[in-house]
């Protein structure tokens, strides 16, 4: 069955899907949750997953931080799935929603292990190495213009 990129609601069915998803993989191990209020505050990001049939395989989000500029936050895929061009679908997407909605810039605050895949896909890295939940991070940024 071939791969489906969606835009999904906030509050959905599809959403909490997704809100699993990232709970599964990048919450829990960290012994992280989410607070509602956290959940509450993505109502005006653009969310999107990757499904393969009817089984979530993939997610990530949007958050607006000014008129030109979107952060990504949050991208999961499934462990099972990694390593399939599925990241690399959802994020090309991504980009292109962020560019035909007038946004210029992506923003992202990567952990360094994932660091080489932005770096593929156009992203520039900046500034240091910093610690964000017990785990390097580095911010990277993709302009889309």
């Amino acid at each position: 069955m071939a791969l489906r990129v969606v835009s999904i609601p906030h509050g959905g069915p599809a959403w909490r899907e997704a809100v699993a998803l990232r709970h599964e993989l990048l919450r829990k191990p960290l012994g992280l949750a989410f607070a509602e209020e956290q959940l509450r505050r993505e109502c005006e990001a653009l969310h999107y997953a990757v499904y393969d049939g009817d089984a979530i395989v993939a997610t990530a989000f949007l958050q607006p931080l000014d008129a030109e500029r979107v952060q990504l936050r949050q991208m999961a895929v499934a462990p099972a799935r990694q390593t399939q061009g599925i990241g690399r679908l959802l994020l090309g997407h991504m980009e292109e929603d962020a560019r035909r909605r007038g946004y210029r810039q992506v923003v992202a605050e990567a952990r360094v292990s994932a660091l080489g895949f932005y770096l593929k896909l156009g992203y520039e890295a900046e500034g240091d190495v910093y610690d964000h939940l017990g785990l390097p991070h580095r911010w990277v940024r993709k302009n889309l213009i």
